[in-house]
């Protein structure tokens, strides 16, 4: 029954200038409006530093309430409507629904947000017998033209509906069925792609939503879906269809239900009368209606979402208990494609806690911030509460340490956490003084591999001469206070969406004057002198006076050369004091104050040393390696084709950079496809597959019906977020409509490689690394990577098992010692003892790769200290973890 009112005469009075007046006065409200809402947001709870593209970095709150439920009601339709005709740009708001706000009334709301959407409207509430003030004054003040009211006289009475139609320029529609059920039908009968044709889910066909008339929770949450998709809530007995609604769906052409909620519900039996219809079901529940509406925001927002604008950027978040508040916000969170969850008053339940957490739903703008809109006050959502929520959403941001030093040409960036190597390279993301460098004026070194722990960013000019652990030679090296840091939000980690915040340090003061230390040995020819930071070199006329003494003879100065930036050189002893012993247990080396600068202009101390003896051998004190750097994910394929013409491969699964499966880890991983006739009734009736995943056994596998497509596949396996953590699936060579095909038994990922440094300390200086006599025998220091006393390969590169695939592998970033097809002596770490040797190596096989568990082996006559001391053979030296 619908019950239409003309006010034509109250228009007449008004005269034909009225309504563009209105409109005016409207439209410099709504402006004042939102100019208070800028002013407002400076105040709306905001968490983290920085944007990024992440789960979520940045939570914005906005609370939408009043005094009441109806004027709650009334916060949320203005919001609405300044969002319809602001923010989307669409035509004015001229329309409303109006129904009861008390609970026993809560079913005539249920249905309202796909007509809400026809008409674009906003929901507002009244008591069956008297009007609220605020919602009067909202229909005057936005100019409503038409009120749609909801239910019959005993849930809005005659009076109430007389009272809004004499408001000026208002026309009144009632629309009511003989109960809420029926009242239901009605409505849908107005709604869809065309008025009684529901929206369309993909693969489905047209789709109502059906939920049980007896208790509103189970529908709440799907308000936003029937706004947004134009699909009609209809409303069902537990046990039984009613028989309007049984008309309907055969009238209408409904080819799919999706039932809200469990079995207690709509029972089974309801099921199989939709079954009996030919109608395909999907049941969306959960244990509880809070975990009910977070299954709702998991199917909104996953890759198969009925309506692909839910992108995880909006939430909505009522009280779950009473809720006039959810069931009103349907049409505003459907305009912003916001999934609404539910929570307790005091307690943040732990399905709404889990759907916030998740960095496969929530996952914010294309800044990384998610705006959280909470409806009604403190006494229907906490303070608590809301503050749960925002830990729940917020996905920590990755820190990262800067340092640099006055007078440098260079600063370091060491991140919490593995980065992704293509964005640590990028000289944009970093700064000095507030502004983001440009093409140019610096570069990057991060290393080669698919992630990095630290970044060099060094200025334009400077370079790395020699035996030099930092670059010098810059154009315009650190001052003082420099701001320098890395853009927020622009660097990614290598396992997961999360980014770096913005991070700031200022250059460090540099007031103290470096400190030299000298080695002089009895016997040596030459000394060696180690300063406690970069020191500035000379020019080739320039000279470092290094001053020899001994007893009964007159001093002798030594000149030496000392290149940009370095932390020691070397001083050859003067031939008139050499009587072919070399130097004297009695001699002394003095270097004297003010002969070298650190970068900032530091003169040293005197430093002086008096030679010592030495007979004690050299030693490896220790080997450490790093972590596994994958440098190339582990694939396997899923065949796909027909009986007749099978084509190899054309869905790939990678393990997913950064994850616990990338690099040579990857490869110890089998998969496995078995094809299914029919569906297993443990699935849902829309499922096509299923993925199970061992990690202790590194299994994969994939149950999937043989009708199912690749593209289906794909679909469900980048879904599924235990998957998705690990693996990315994609199908390629376009043949998304290809029927997956069994394995035939389990198949092995390949492709997987990482790498790994290994660093070899010793007690003492060694020659021969960028001078003396003998040069250091990287071949006898050797790696036994299973502890079984055979030496599986060796530093210089040598590989002695025919089995392993280990290389060693080079850093082209010009800012480490690591160099391609054998180890070398470390001349670039700062403060790196003579001597001290590196490698990187990579396989593909993780077993090939030492551990903590593997030993080292050194053979005697490998490295000689300074006096020509060799070392003494080792076996089952340490290693550890760098």
């Amino acid at each position: 029954m619908r019950v239409p009112t003309a006010h034509a005469d109250a228009r007449l009075a008004l005269g034909a200038d009225a309504p563009s007046e209105r409109k005016r006065h409207r439209r410099r409200w709504r402006r004042a409006r939102a100019l208070s809402a800028l002013v407002i947001a400076a105040s709306v709870l905001t968490v983290g530093q920085s944007p990024a593209q992440a789960s979520a970095i940045e939570v914005d709150t906005n609370r939408l309430s009043g005094a009441t439920r109806y004027e709650t009601a009334v916060e949320i339709a203005e919001a609405y409507v300044d969002y319809v005709e602001t923010d989307a740009g669409r035509a004015d708001v001229d329309t409303v629904i109006v129904t009861s706000g008390l609970d026993e009334h809560f079913a005539y709301v249920l249905p309202a947000p796909a007509l809400a959407r026809r008409h674009n409207a906003p929901v507002l509430l009244t008591e069956p017998d008297d009007l609220p003030r605020s919602v009067g004054r909202f229909i005057e003040r936005n100019d409503i033209g038409d009120v749609i009211i909801l239910g019959d006289t005993s849930v809005v009475s005659s009076d109430v509906a007389k009272e809004i139609d004499d408001l000026p320029g208002v026309d009144v529609e009632r629309i009511a069925g003989s109960d809420v059920y029926s009242t239901a039908v009605e409505v849908a009968e107005l709604v869809g792609s065309s008025p009684g044709r529901p929206g369309t889910f993909p693969r489905h066909g047209r789709t109502a939503l059906l939920a049980t008339g007896e208790k509103f929770p189970d529908a709440l949450a799907a308000g936003p879906l029937a706004y947004r998709g134009q699909h009609p809530i209809l409303l069902s007995y537990s046990d039984e269809l009613p028989e309007d609604v049984v008309e309907f769906l055969e009238d209408s052409g409904t080819s799919h239900v999706v039932i809200l909620g469990g079995t207690a519900a709509i029972s089974t039996a309801v099921e199989r009368e939709l079954d009996v219809l030919a109608i395909g079901t999907t049941r969306w529940r959960g244990v509880d209606r809070y975990e009910t509406a977070a299954r709702i925001a998991e199917e909104l927002l996953g890759n198969s979402s009925p309506q692909s604008c839910f992108d995880g950027a909006e939430a909505g978040l009522a009280y779950g208990k009473r809720s006039p508040d959810a069931i009103v916000s349907g049409p505003y969170l459907g305009e912003l494609c916001a999934p609404l969850l539910l929570t307790e008053l005091d307690s943040l339940p732990g399905a709404t806690a889990d759907a916030l957490e998740s960095d496969e739903l929530f996952v914010g703008d294309a800044s990384g911030t998610l705006n959280i809109r909470v409806f009604g006050g403190s006494k229907a959502v906490s303070s608590s509460v809301l503050r749960d929520a925002v830990r729940a959403a917020e996905l920590d941001a990755l820190d990262a340490r800067v340092s640099g030093t006055e007078g440098g040409c260079q600063f370091s960036v060491q991140f919490s956490e593995p980065v992704s190597t293509s964005d640590a390279s990028s000289i944009r993301n970093y700064t000095r003084d507030g502004a983001s460098f440009r093409t140019g004026e610096a570069r990057v070194e991060a290393g080669t591999g698919r992630s990095t722990l630290q970044a060099t960013v060094v200025l334009a000019g400077g370079t790395v001469r020699g035996n030099a652990a930092v670059a010098t030679g810059c154009s315009e090296p650190l001052e003082a206070r420099d701001a320098i840091g890395v853009v927020g939000g622009s660097i990614s980690a290598a396992s997961d969406r999360r980014a770096v915040r913005r991070v700031s340090a200022f250059a460090r003061t540099d007031n103290a004057r470096p400190r030299l230390s000298i080695l002089a040995l009895a016997g040596s020819i030459t000394v060696w002198v180690e300063s406690n930071e970069p020191i500035q070199g000379f020019e080739a006329s320039s000279s470092l006076a290094v001053e020899f003494q001994r007893p009964g003879q007159d001093s002798v100065i030594v000149s030496a050369r000392l290149d940009p930036g370095a932390t020691s050189f070397v001083v050859d002893m003067p031939g008139s004091l050499d009587n072919g012993d070399g130097l004297e247990a009695r001699d002394r080396v003095v270097v004297n104050a003010g002969e070298v600068e650190d970068l900032a202009g530091n003169e040293n101390i005197q430093t002086s040393a008096r030679v010592v003896a030495d007979s004690t051998p050299p030693r490896v004190s220790r080997i450490t390696i790093s972590k596994h750097d994958p440098q190339a994910g582990a694939y396997a394929y899923v065949p796909g084709g027909t009986a007749s013409n099978v084509q190899q491969g054309p869905l790939q699964i990678t393990t997913k950079a950064g994850g616990a499966a990338d690099g040579a880890e990857g490869n110890e991983w089998t998969l496995a496809v078995e094809l299914l006739r029919r569906r297993p009734s443990t699935w849902t009736s829309n499922q096509g597959s299923q993925v199970t995943i061992s990690t202790s056994r590194r299994t994969l596998t994939i149950d999937v019906l043989e009708h199912w497509t690749l593209g289906d596949l794909e679909d469900d396996l980048n879904g599924d977020a235990d998957f998705a953590a690990l693996f990315e699936a994609e199908v390629i060579a376009g043949r998304h409509n290809l029927n997956p095909q069994s394995t035939g038994g389990r198949i092995a990922f390949e492709g997987g490689v990482s790498t790994m440094d290994i660093t070899v300390y010793w007690t003492e200086p060694i020659q021969g690394c960028n001078f003396g006599f003998e040069q250091v025998h990287l071949g006898g220091v050797r790696i036994d990577v299973d502890a079984d006393g055979e030496d599986e390969f060796a530093m210089d590169g040598s590989v002695f098992d025919p089995g392993s695939d280990v290389t060693f592998v080079g850093d082209n970033s010009g800012t480490t010692s690591i160099v391609r097809g054998t180890g070398a002596c470390d001349l670039t770490t700062p403060g790196a003892r003579l001597g001290t040797l590196v490698a990187r190596v990579q396989s593909g096989d993780v077993d090939n790769l030492p551990t903590t568990s593997s030993s080292g082996f050194v053979l005697p006559n490998s490295a000689y200290d300074f006096v020509g001391n060799a070392n003494l053979p080792q076996s089952r030296v340490l290693i550890r973890n760098a």
